[in-house]
């Protein structure tokens, strides 16, 4: 009887042991659980962290590569774009004969609306003449603001003729718009075009010389004109 005594308490001693042990493992196992989840939650935030900064550095790239190529006040492209695509038309005209005319535009008395207005007016009367480029202008038209006042716009596929034509159209839209100032005040401008069309032989140095003297020759004989170089 006495053995059995002992036998049952040593039993219970065993099963107290165990549970004391299990109780032990679970708090482990769950102290273990929760340090995971914290741990997921941390490198959750991590992840998060660093698609934002992928899309913030996207943004910069987008935002780097248009400041690269296009002109901030106007929207329109820059010059060194622009004559990126000059070139690109000069090699399709020599490899399948595809013809396309230059239009410089320059501003006149640009720099008495500066004087007279402030440079703030000479933005807005830039930004107005931009959007009468995009607004008249076929679609596949490049137009670029390659200086302070002066534009050059290609036409391609255009001939010399029609080019002269579209010139003037928009000469008279320029001459005719009343571009409107913060304080009320209402201006008038027109402006200088020359123009010019590829042949065979061109380079970009070639072809940006005649249009440039075409405009030399509109803003000497009078302003507000369009002049041809061929």
């Amino acid at each position: 009887n006495n053995i059995d005594l002992h036998a049952s308490k040593l039993s219970i001693s065993e099963e107290e042991i165990s549970v004391s042990d299990i109780n032990k493992t679970v708090k482990l196992i769950l102290k273990e659980l929760h340090e995971l989840k914290e741990q997921n939650l941390s490198l959750k935030k991590e992840v998060e962290n660093y698609h934002k900064e992928i899309k913030h550095l996207q943004k910069e790239l987008a935002s780097a590569r248009a400041e690269a190529n296009f002109d901030f006040l106007t929207g329109l492209v820059n010059r060194k774009r622009f004559e990126r695509a000059i070139e690109d038309a000069i090699k399709d005209f020599h490899k399948k004969n595809y013809p396309f005319s230059i239009i410089f535009v320059d501003v006149d008395n640009f720099k008495k609306v500066n004087d007279t207005y402030g440079h703030l007016a000479g933005d807005i009367v830039l930004k107005e003449i931009a959007s009468i480029f995009k607004f008249y202008l076929r679609a596949n038209t490049v137009v670029g603001r390659i200086g302070g006042e002066e534009f050059c716009i290609l036409l391609p596929g255009v001939e010399i003729e029609d080019a002269r034509n579209i010139a003037e159209r928009l000469r008279k839209i320029i001459e005719n718009r009343e571009i409107k100032l913060e304080d009320g005040t209402v201006l008038k401008v027109t402006a200088s075009f020359g123009i010019t069309q590829v042949k065979i032989g061109d380079t970009l140095k070639t072809i940006l010389e005649r249009a440039d003297k075409a405009l030399y020759k509109a803003k000497k004989t009078g302003k507000n004109k369009v002049e041809v170089e061929f």
